[in-house]
């Protein structure tokens, strides 16, 4: 017993070895993407250790998007949420790109496009005027973002078509750990172009696109 313990010992050690040779060999050969995927353990790790302390629907997020994260229940981006890869506040932007990606779609699809066209339905009153307004700005927001996308064909597969990161790194010929990455920078870089909409667009903006409208 004690001998088959001790060869076991043995070859866990030398397995151990050969994988340190094999870790240092890539590191000597690829250095810039050994250095990405060593950030990608050590956030993975962080991650992990933050939602092992947290309510699976509710951390550093506002109130308001802790409930969108509890609405989204299915999907690549639910699970990573659940896994503890995104936050709540990371869900909740996902859903909120989403939504407005597939709004835009469907006015392309019927051939509207312009400010005034957009904000023609909120002349019925105060609520739906500012409706409107934030409406404007979320698309505004959106084609910013957009535009700053260094592979956005890649970004809007896993967050408007919910592709896993996996699968997409697949589709896109390229390393898991750079689509996770170009994902989560997408996020994060969400709610800066969201303000700066609110400050491009104003409620004097809306007004003149309506008054030009009567």
């Amino acid at each position: 017993m004690g001998k088959a313990k001790g060869q076991a010992a043995k070859r866990a050690a030398e397995e151990a070895s050969h994988r340190r040779k094999v870790d240092g060999d890539f590191r000597a050969r690829h250095p810039r993407r050994a250095a990405e995927e060593s950030s990608f353990r050590k956030e993975r790790r962080q991650r992990r250790r933050a939602a092992a302390d947290r309510d699976p629907h509710f951390d550093a997020g506002t109130p308001e998007t802790a409930q969108k994260a509890r609405s989204v229940q299915q999907g690549a981006l639910a699970r990573m949420f659940e896994l503890g890869h995104l936050s709540a506040d990371e869900l909740a932007w996902s859903q909120e790109i989403r939504a407005v990606a597939e709004k835009l779609a469907r006015d392309v699809t019927i051939g509207t496009f312009s400010l005034e066209t957009r904000v023609d339905q909120s002349r019925s009153g105060q609520g739906a005027s500012l409706e409107g307004l934030r409406a404007v700005r979320a698309e505004v927001a959106y084609t910013s973002w957009r535009g700053d996308l260094t592979e956005a064909k890649l970004v809007l597969a896993m967050i408007v078509e919910d592709v896993s990161w996996r699968t997409a790194a697949e589709r896109f010929h390229i390393g898991p750990v750079r689509a996770k990455k170009a994902l989560l920078d997408a996020l994060q870089a969400w709610p800066r172009h969201c303000r700066d909409a609110r400050e491009s667009v104003s409620e004097a903006d809306l007004a003149a696109a309506q008054a030009g409208l009567l």
